[in-house]
């Protein structure tokens, strides 16, 4: 049996945008001919791998572009996602995959219904679905999947479920990763087959022409071909090092005569280079500059009412405008040019030039923006940046008692922002402590889940601490969470196979007062009462608890609840060999989902 919260998630578009192309860029014609001979060949993979700063997204992100409006017949459709942290989960990584492909028009829908029942357990289950999503399509043009930041992923089971990508992809699906380091996958078998192109730092870094082309033509620097060699040997024609040398000349140009003796001193590792040319790019700027720079340098992803916040100004936008002009490492996000990023370089860099209570400071003032402006994910990590973990709680509390932080299966972000505060922080909460009992009961660590639904039911029941006793006032507030508590209990009994007639008995009393009780707690109490009865084998008062408890959260407007109560309904009626009614019920729960393009991801057992 699988029990599935289903739930609809909301995804991040500029995620799955080909990145634009910063002016000046320098066409590479020798390189790309390299990434669309892997697609003609056909080859299964394409790896770009390179340290940061060698310009692997914008050789792929415009030959994409050039391919789309010259060589669509040729390159077919393109999926591209831009990976980060936070997508190092299989459930998360598969919902924006499917994202991906689908905004290129790729019908994946076998592949997402997979998903509603996910278990990490199922990610060979789900890759073989979606391969053979991609093995139906009827064009028969090439589709590129470009896979931006692939070193950011390290779980095991994507890294597994990509390697089987590329054993059994359909002959015209090409993958393209973009990485700092090479993936866990069995490249020397790949190359055997010739199945694998390979673009390297050596390949990637400038040749002495196209450094000119960049120093010359894009900056329009003018310098000689004496101090064009110079300035390529010793950056080696990391582009990168390029860019910043470029922008130390451009920003305050030598006197006449010094442009040579400043080309001819720039040496040193890179690191120390990176070092030199960004206290020379941040000391000619103004000092309100250098300070904005500094500031916002915390934010990952920067927009203008978010760096108002953060720096107290109030010309974020004129400011952002100016720094993507000037070409200051500043990458648009989006089409709007709303949200921003820096180079991850500078950023790294700038963030080195914070003292801690500045950096605290920052990050509160970042926390506080995104919990006014519906993101409290957001707010919670900064929060816990800013080392302010009371905020971090009272705002953690407001992200997982929404079944949505759940159902993206990102239970393992949830488990870490709990860790980063204090346990009597923690337990003084039993609000908190009740909602991340529930998560982590559906993600299945009912161990942890029953520690901390007994830390609130202690609270709640006036053992707990004064604190304690506090965060749950008033009284009717006290009356809903012991009986969600209540609710809650009874449901990891059921599940553990415990006192299933005490759970049945114990849900009883919120079900009675089901019109003193809010209608959300009722259809917990309903679906628990389900559960209770599906496990000890009365399926008929089951389908019935179910099925209240579908309307009860429709009637609260809580459409995951209605949806995966009518699925439950539906498997129990199965059972009962009513087929015509169980089909009648799944349509129920298809009408109740109306409107939820994404499929849900999530939490399930087996």
């Amino acid at each position: 049996m699988c029990y599935t919260i289903p739930m609809r998630t909301s995804l991040l578009q500029t995620k799955l945008y080909v990145p634009h192309i910063q002016p000046g860029f320098v066409a590479r014609p020798r390189l790309t001919a390299r990434l669309a001979d892997g697609v003609a060949a056909p080859r299964a993979l394409t790896l770009v791998s390179a340290p940061a700063g060698y310009g692997k997204s914008s050789l792929a992100a415009a030959w994409v572009r050039a391919a789309a409006t010259s060589d669509i017949d040729k390159v077919g459709a393109c999926a591209w996602l831009s990976l980060d942290e936070e997508d190092d989960a299989p459930e998360r990584f598969f919902t924006y995959l499917l994202a991906a492909l689908r905004t290129a028009g790729v019908d994946v829908r076998a592949a997402e219904a997979a998903l509603l029942g996910f278990t990490p357990a199922d990610v060979d289950g789900l890759t073989t679905t979606l391969l053979n999503d991609l093995a139906r399509r009827e064009d028969g043009a090439p589709l590129l999947v470009v896979l931006d930041d692939y070193h950011r992923i390290t779980a095991p089971s994507i890294h597994r479920a990509m390697q089987f990508w590329l054993d059994h992809a359909p002959p015209r699906v090409h993958l393209i990763l973009l990485t700092r380091e090479d993936p866990p996958f069995n490249l020397a078998r790949l190359r055997a087959r010739n199945q694998l192109t390979e673009l390297r730092a050596h390949d990637l870094r400038f040749t002495p022409d196209e450094a000119a082309t960049f120093l010359n033509d894009s900056m329009q620097l003018g310098l000689t071909g004496a101090d064009l060699s110079v300035l390529a040997a010793r950056t080696e024609g990391w582009i990168a090092g390029l860019q910043l040398a470029a922008l130390a000349l451009q920003t305050s140009p030598p006197d006449a005569g010094d442009t040579s003796a400043f080309i001819a001193a720039f040496g040193g590792s890179h690191f120390y280079v990176i070092d030199y040319l960004l206290e020379e790019v941040l000391r000619r700027q103004d000092a309100a500059m250098r300070t904005f720079l500094r500031q916002t340098a915390v934010l990952d992803r920067l927009c203008a009412p978010l760096c108002d916040a953060v720096t107290g100004r109030d010309d974020s936008a004129a400011r952002l405008t100016y720094l993507e002009r000037r070409n200051l490492f500043l990458i648009p996000l989006d089409n709007r040019r709303t949200w921003y990023r820096y180079h991850h370089l500078l950023a790294d860099s700038l963030r080195a030039l914070l003292d801690e209570p500045e950096r605290a400071q920052l990050h509160r003032r970042a926390a506080g923006w995104y919990a006014a402006n519906g993101h409290p994910a957001a707010a919670v990590r900064h929060a816990l940046a800013s080392g302010d973990t009371v905020f971090a709680a009272d705002t953690m509390a407001q992200v997982i008692q929404h079944a949505a932080a759940w159902s993206q299966g990102e239970v393992a972000r949830l488990t870490g922002w709990l860790d980063a505060l204090p346990t009597p922080l923690l337990h003084a909460r039993p609000a908190l402590c009740l909602h991340a009992s529930r998560a982590l009961y559906l993600a299945g660590d009912l161990t942890r889940a029953a520690h901390l639904l007994q830390e609130a039911e202690d609270a709640l029941a006036d053992v707990g601490t004064p604190a304690a006793r506090a965060d749950v006032e008033p009284a009717e507030n006290r009356a809903r969470l012991r009986a969600l508590a209540t609710v809650y209990r009874a449901a990891m009994s059921a599940l553990r196979g415990e006192q299933l007639a005490a759970a049945v008995t114990a849900v009883a009393p919120v079900l009675a007062a089901r019109a003193a009780t809010d209608p959300h707690t009722a259809a917990r109490a309903a679906d628990t009462l389900g559960l209770a009865h599906e496990l000890t084998g009365n399926v008929t008062a089951a389908a019935a608890a179910y099925l209240d408890a579908a309307r009860l959260a429709q009637a609260a407007g809580v459409r995951y609840l209605a949806v995966n109560a009518h699925c439950e309904a539906a498997l129990v009626q199965i059972v009962q060999g009513d087929l015509a009614q169980a089909e009648a019920t799944c349509r129920a729960a298809l009408a109740a989902a109306d409107g939820d393009a994404i499929p849900p991801t999530g939490l399930a057992w087996t």
